[in-house]
């Protein structure tokens, strides 16, 4: 299925390898371009890596046992120029882009949480990130299924909306 807009963030991804299982959760902007992501990697239901991506304030990604271990900002156009005419068009440097995770706690991670159909699944990410409270696994997986129901009917919704 195609789709071009959707401002809520849709679980849209699923895959495994080895004994990990990684969730996508993203919004978008227009078809095939990302306004928002949550991608959750988790070892038999228990979260190991997450990753936030905000179109508007950068990136961040926390691991187990460390926390927020990288955080990244969009650089301004003004920035792009000053390194060449080129890095204005054909913007892949990350270079002097990273942040502080105050930035992180403070911008990206809310910005991304904010869009998600489940607030206590965002609540739950939140306290694990920020404030290191886990859940037990059967919980997780609890929440990531009813996420699943939850975009389903999202989704049903939205494509019947589109469709009038």
């Amino acid at each position: 299925m195609k789709i071009s807009f959707t401002k809520k963030m849709i679980l849209d991804g699923e895959s495994e390898e080895n004994e990990y299982t990684t969730f996508l959760i993203r919004s978008y902007l227009k078809e095939s371009f990302v306004e928002r992501m949550i991608k959750i990697k988790f070892f038999q239901y228990k979260p190991v890596y997450i990753s936030f991506t905000s179109y508007t304030f950068g990136t961040a990604i926390w691991i187990e046992g460390e926390g927020i271990t990288e955080a990244n900002s969009w650089e301004s156009e003004g920035q792009l120029i000053e390194k060449s005419k080129l890095t204005k068009h054909f913007q892949t440097s990350f270079e002097n882009s990273s942040v502080s995770s105050d930035y992180a706690v403070q911008k990206i991670i809310p910005d991304v949480l904010s869009e998600l159909l489940d607030e206590t699944l965002a609540e739950n990410i939140q306290n694990l990130v920020l404030l290191n409270r886990n859940i037990s696994s059967e919980e997780w997986e609890f929440f990531i299924t009813r996420y699943k129901d939850l975009t389903k009917q999202f989704l049903e919704t939205f494509l019947k909306k589109e469709s009038q």
